[in-house]
């Protein structure tokens, strides 16, 4: 099982956008997904992509507000994140990033364990094991 991590605040996936001005479809994540790419690639070591059923671990951690006080902060770490940001699309990014890096396509990924919760830093944490 290989774990790999993406350090800043967890990112969803946005839906393609249109120009009104000349109808041309663009991407507003291509940076973000390029970037998350190349991380997970460089975490991967060009190991072989995955062809069999796959299980998905992931923790979205989402960074404590600075104006929280320690004491504050102390009770909510680790504790469910519940604002914002669907975990749906959070995953959709995820998956999407690791194909062809990790596999070929993300329907060989069956099953998802998945949560946001609160911490230190935000990041994302993920691994796969097969099936």
């Amino acid at each position: 099982m290989m774990q790999y991590e993406l350090i800043g605040k967890p990112i969803s996936q946005q839906r393609p956008r249109l120009m009104s001005r000349n109808n041309v479809v663009y991407n507003p994540q291509s940076q973000d997904k390029l970037k998350a790419f190349l991380e997970i690639k460089a975490q991967h070591f060009n190991k072989p992509l995955y062809h069999s059923p796959l299980h998905m671990e992931v923790v979205f951690e989402f960074a404590i507000p600075s104006y929280y006080s320690k004491a504050q902060r102390l009770l909510l770490l680790g504790k469910p994140y519940d604002k914002h940001k669907d975990i749906d699309n959070m995953l959709k990014f995820i998956m999407d990033a690791c194909i062809g890096i990790i596999y070929a396509d993300d329907m060989i990924v069956t099953s998802v364990h998945a949560r946001k919760i609160y911490a230190l830093k935000g990041r994302t944490v993920f691994s796969f094991r097969e099936l």
